[in-house]
């Protein structure tokens, strides 16, 4: 079973490392795809997404909604 939980959560000062800890942590699990292809499978989609909230923390989670709420649509396709 493939973990889904990343141990780096994504802060207001560590973008950068987050992202590349992200890339290496969705390569690795075969979830790259979802990120940079387009009409890969939803199953892939949703692990990757998964993998993803799961590495926020909760105050950029408030963050992200409320830039989403900001700009009238969605920052990311997040909730198709």
């Amino acid at each position: 079973m493939v973990s889904l939980a990343p141990s780096l959560k994504l802060s207001k000062a560590n973008y950068r490392i987050w992202a590349m800890d992200m890339e290496i942590y969705l390569d690795s699990h075969d979830l790259w795809q979802a990120i940079v292809k387009e009409n890969v499978p939803k199953k892939k989609d949703r692990l990757a997404l998964l993998a993803i909230f799961s590495a926020i923390l909760e105050e950029m989670m408030t963050m992200l909604d409320a830039k989403k709420k900001f700009f009238g649509r969605e920052i990311l396709a997040w909730t198709e």
